[in-house]
């Protein structure tokens, strides 16, 4: 499925831009027409569910938008999460633990593990930009609102691969992979510069996730979880714009 999903990503970014046209007006005058890429970064904190099983988070992300002539956004957008504070690190293992919480690996000494959260967010985004504090027709305050996929798991790694118990497909029991929709919104400021060099948008951001574990079976409560969850996430992303102008035409003079 993820793979799948960064596959689309990356064709309808390729298959978009191509297709796109410019325009000569200037920034500074007047609203146009403006595709952009973005890289992001955001500091996330898990409410409901999701807090069971998690802190907070960051997460990387890149997006393709297109702000029309008037300031309506349409874009998608990946965020990728990572994190280590995994609260059920402690009681996860229990079951093939020693009585001082220590797992064996096969050589008879204690294993060299580390737990973290993965996940991934992709995105449809719509919404548009209002003409509050606008330092030009094409900046200003935006809101947005999203629908896509949520995916997150209890990332395990084993430095010296020799855990018979933690082979990578007995891990699959106890890295609680869940997927499921997700509808978000976003509020924030767009910046593009009068001389098109510095580019920027900071936002709130919020995601609600419907998730449910894709594993038949979890190995420390031995017993399936086919129970639909409620994951949410609030963070502040800022994100990096690479805005994809059109060259200028060249003026050609006769005498």
């Amino acid at each position: 499925m993820m793979k799948i999903c960064k596959i689309l990503f990356v064709a309808i970014l390729f298959f978009v831009t191509t297709l796109l046209s410019g325009q000569n007006k200037k920034v500074s005058d007047d609203k146009m027409n403006i595709p952009y890429l973005s890289i992001s970064y955001s500091y996330q904190f898990p409410l409901a569910d999701m807090a069971k099983s998690f802190g907070s988070n960051s997460t990387i992300g890149a997006g393709f938008t297109y702000k029309t002539q008037n300031n309506f956004l349409w874009g998608i957008d990946w965020e990728f999460l990572f994190s280590g504070n995994v609260k059920l690190e402690e009681t996860l293992f229990q079951a093939i633990t020693t009585n001082h919480g220590i797992i064996i690996n096969g050589a008879g000494q204690p294993a060299v593990m580390a737990i973290s959260e993965r996940g991934n967010i992709f995105s449809l985004r719509f919404g548009k930009v209002f003409d509050v504090f606008a330092h030009n027709p094409n900046s200003g305050l935006f809101a947005t609102g999203s629908v896509g996929v949520l995916t997150h798991k209890i990332r395990i790694d084993i430095t010296q691969n020799d855990v018979p118990q933690l082979d990578p497909d007995y891990r699959k029991g106890y890295d609680r992979s869940s997927l499921g929709p997700t509808v978000g919104a976003q509020f924030g400021y767009i910046y593009f510069d009068n001389n098109r060099l510095i580019n920027f948008k900071a936002e709130i951001e919020a995601h609600y996730g419907l998730t449910r574990s894709i594993r038949p079976y979890n190995f420390d409560t031995m017993a399936p979880d086919h129970s639909w969850k409620h994951d949410f996430l609030i963070g502040l992303k800022i994100s990096w714009i690479i805005p994809l102008y059109p060259k200028a035409p060249r003026d050609f003079y006769y005498d």
